[in-house]
């Protein structure tokens, strides 16, 4: 064998071990949904996890990883290299970024204010690097300080290399360290926290709301983040208040967002249960609320998921982040006979589900009676804006759902700003 072989050879040797080692540490991009799901609950107080499921398994963040964009922003507020009122200028580079996003153009300008909240609402991609850009003066740079931060927070498993969730199979983390920084922004920042509580955000004259639905749904919940990418499925870092005690839930690869928000309100509901049953001596665990209450061990399934499938990017509804890389389009299908006839029948189909594949949530009650009730109420004071809907309840996790559904869009839109106007709780669900 010549020179030239053996050192070939021996290059393909180790690429063929780095492929192995990688093969073996990172999870599957087709991973199913019972494969991407993994979830912890912590008590915020004292770090105990109350329960846990694949906590410490390697995962894709999504845009939970905003939250450390916003921890490392915090952190140049707090130390004074930062203001609120710095402008932040728009790259070339990040306006190019795949939505979600703001859409702005190069060379525009936002405060860091408006950043931390485009971030914790809309959770703009293009924002995330503009951002990251301006606080540690490139993405790279800024990519460091993520993971030296992560470390220190012990955050073990996690690597970043971006600043907003998109796909990259370098970029893991788990259930549990998503939860330590979860717990770390709010033991750190205080002050800063509850931007993620904001239920919406005016931006240039629009009302953007925030992704996170459990807001001024669910008892106590006040932060965090959700994200979603195909990867990655349906992913939310919450967190939540009740009795004096602040419970973390962390649930990744949910199914669809109404699925991982009805498990996330249910692991809160138990979290609290277990912690009033201390209080009394009186045994009970998380898993076994939840086998009394019916809620889901893993929620990876839904039935109200459209026909379209949980990783089109209209059926993630909040997100919208696309499986594609930063700057390489996907190459075109081939245009044949087949695929026209498939397009229009899939156009059809979009039309469809788009007119009356809408509801809005008037409130969560622990009694159906009440859930029925506020229905009624609802129809008789806003009878124009929900004609033509049908009422529904939606029971799981111990609470009733009120909803109205079989809207339009636009409809749920202008139904939720009506009863919102009225300082009456509301949101907008798809599916």
């Amino acid at each position: 064998m010549t020179r030239a072989a053996r050192r070939s050879g021996s290059v393909y040797a180790v690429f063929a071990g780095v492929l192995a080692l990688l093969a073996c540490l990172l999870p599957p991009l087709t991973a199913t949904a019972a494969e991407r799901y993994a979830s912890v609950v912590m008590d915020a107080g004292t770090g105990e996890i109350l329960y846990e499921r694949n906590a410490d398994d390697l995962r894709y963040p999504a845009s939970v990883t905003k939250v450390m964009t916003l921890y490392v922003t915090f952190a140049a507020l707090s130390d004074g290299s930062l203001k609120l009122t710095d402008k932040v200028t728009i790259s070339p580079r990040a306006a190019r970024q795949p939505p979600s996003k703001l859409g702005l153009r190069a060379g525009d300008k936002i405060t860091v204010e408006q950043a931390i909240f485009a971030l914790c609402t809309k959770s703009a991609n293009d924002v995330a690097v503009a951002l990251a850009e301006r606080v540690a003066g490139s993405e790279a740079k800024f990519e460091k300080r993520m993971n030296e931060r992560a470390r220190k927070l012990g955050m073990s498993k996690t690597r970043f290399v971006n600043p907003h969730g998109l796909p990259d199979p370098r970029h893991v983390s788990t259930a549990h360290d998503l939860a330590l920084l979860s717990r770390a922004v709010q033991r750190d920042f205080p002050k800063y926290y509850s931007y993620f509580g904001a239920q919406s955000f005016t931006f240039r004259g629009h009302r953007i709301r925030n992704h996170n639905g459990l807001l001024g749904q669910a008892p106590g919940v006040d932060g965090i983040k959700t994200g979603y990418t195909r990867a990655s499925g349906f992913n939310l870092a919450a967190s939540g208040v009740r009795d004096g005690r602040r419970l973390i839930v962390v649930v990744l690869g949910g199914r669809s967002p109404r699925s991982r928000n009805d498990h996330v309100a249910a692991l809160l509901d138990a979290g609290f249960a277990v912690l009033r049953a201390r209080k009394t001596d009186k045994p009970l665990t998380i898993a076994g609320y939840l086998a009394g209450h019916g809620g889901e061990a893993t929620p990876v399934s839904d039935e109200t998921a459209t026909a379209m499938g949980d990783d089109d990017e209209t059926d993630a509804g909040e997100e919208g982040e696309e499986d594609v890389g930063v700057e390489t389009p996907a190459p075109a299908p081939a245009v044949t006979p087949a695929a026209v006839r498939e397009t229009k029948a899939r156009a059809k189909l979009e039309v469809r589900v788009e007119a009356g594949a809408w509801q809005i949530q008037v409130g969560a009650f622990k009694k159906r009676s009440d859930a029925n009730a506020a229905l009624k109420d609802v129809r008789k004071r806003f009878r124009a804006q929900v004609e033509g809907a049908a009422e529904s309840v939606s029971s799981g996790g111990g609470w009733h759902r009120a909803r109205f559904t079989g809207l339009s869009e636009d409809a749920a839109g202008a139904a939720c700003e009506a009863l919102k106007a009225r300082k009456l709780p509301c949101l907008v669900l798809h599916g």
